[in-house]
Parts: C-alpha cells; structure tokens; sequence
C-alpha cells in the first residue's frame, strides 16, 4: 500500500555485503535478508525525498536468517514498524544505529536470540506480524544499550512480551510490569531499564563479544583483553542419542 520501492534484498545467499550505501524513499523495505547466512550491511542511510515519503513499512529486516548482522546504520525516515526479526531468526545483530522513528519489530514465528545493541531511537513504531503466527517472540533475546529519547517503551522496554531474554542500559525509559496474564510471568534480565538509566559497560554487546573472541580490548570495558583464566573448552555430552524412524533415548 505504500508509495515507493524496495530496495536490496539477499534471498539464499551466504556470505554476503552491502556497504556505504544510501536508499532514499524505500516504499516497503530499504534492506532485506531471508534464508541467509552471515551477510553484513554496514554503513546504510535510509531516507525520504519529501516529507510525503517519510512514512513506510521497514527499514530493515531479517526472516528464516542466522548470524547476521546491520551495523553503522542511519535511519532518517519514520518505517511503521522500523527494524524487524521474524521467521525463526537466530543470531543476528542491529548494532550502532539511529533511527528518526519506527520500534524494534518482533515480526512472530519465533526469532529468538538476536540483539539490539548501542541504538539512538525516537520509539513511534509498532510491531507487526499475523496474529494467527504465535507470539511476538522466542527466548533469550537482548537489547544492550539503547537510548529511547524520551519516547515510547514499547517494545523496546516491555519485558512482559520476553519470555527470556536481556534489557540492559535502556536510557528514557518506563518499562512495563514483567507480568504476562496470558502468557505466563516473563524471566527476562533487568538492569538499568529506567529514565535515569546509564550508558551501560561495555557499551556494545556485539563489538565487546568480538574482541574478547579475538583477545583484543573492549571499549568500555576496562581495557580487558582475551579471557586468560576461563576454562578450556571441553566436548559436552548430551545425553542422548536416536536415529530416524526410532524413538530417542537418554535425556
């Protein structure tokens, strides 16, 4: 229904880039990744030639993807439903990014275990997704510094749609009761989720992650190097075993 075009879209693709990229007036999606795997969009401006087209679906979205990640991004226009995961999406990555308006859209189907991480936004969107396509969102998802601008929590800041997860260092922010009647009580991890709330150390998940799996420093996390006195990694026994068309065994 809306004025415009999308624009680029990685469909069964590995292995994939976008960079120092600009998509003036994307009618449906500026960015878009479905059945991918390790794609990396960096540095990508969405923006509208007239106020007309500041208003449209997304920005970004991942479906049915796994480890990746929209990074240094910019979003000038005002997308219904902002930046999105649905479809079983599992660890993929919106880090270091402005958005002018839209929300964190957990688009149903179960995304679980992806993070928002170091984001500026004016929080006016809404989330989407069929109704009849289960609820918002799986397990174990986190939003990690993240600076609402004294706008809307939704979303953003509303633990009693999380069923587990992380909401740390969410700056401006009124979070909900993590109380769920239909549901049941959400287990997700609060810290420093109010109006007051500080920039937290380190200051973005996804970089701190990196450098401590390459041993170089963190920002923001007190100059800690590589992780010398964690224990080795060792193979982890399940516990069980089967083979198809047979029952499994063991716990």
């Amino acid at each position: 229904k809306e004025p415009g075009f999308n624009g680029i879209k990685f469909t069964d693709t590995i292995n994939g880039f976008v960079d120092d990229v600009k998509v003036i007036d994307p009618g449906g999606l500026a960015v878009f990744m479905n059945y991918c795997k390790n794609i990396t969009v960096n540095g990508v401006v969405v923006e509208a030639s007239s106020p007309e087209m500041m208003r449209h679906h997304h920005a970004f979205g991942f479906a049915n993807s796994a480890d990746c990640i929209y990074q240094n991004f910019e979003i000038k226009s005002r997308p219904n439903h902002g930046v999105y995961v649905g479809n079983f999406c599992v660890n993929n990555v919106y880090s270091n990014g402005t958005m002018a308006g839209g929300t964190f859209d957990y688009h149903r189907r179960l995304p679980y275990a992806n993070v928002y991480t170091q984001i500026e936004i004016v929080n006016d969107g809404d989330s989407g997704g069929a109704s009849a396509s289960g609820p918002a969102m799986g397990a174990r998802h986190t939003h990690w510094n993240v600076n609402l601008n004294r706008s809307s929590s939704r979303w953003t800041a509303q633990p009693d749609v999380m069923p587990m997860g992380a909401l740390v260092g969410v700056q401006c922010a009124t979070p909900t009761d993590p109380v769920n009647a239909e549901n049941g009580d959400s287990e997700a991890l609060l810290e420093d989720v109010s109006l007051d709330a500080g920039v937290p150390s380190p200051v973005n998940l996804y970089e701190a992650q990196l450098a401590l799996r390459l041993g170089d420093s963190i920002q923001g996390g007190g100059g800690m190097g590589a992780c010398a006195d964690c224990e080795i990694d060792v193979p982890y026994n399940f516990g069980f075993s089967g083979a198809l068309n047979t029952p499994l065994t063991g716990k």
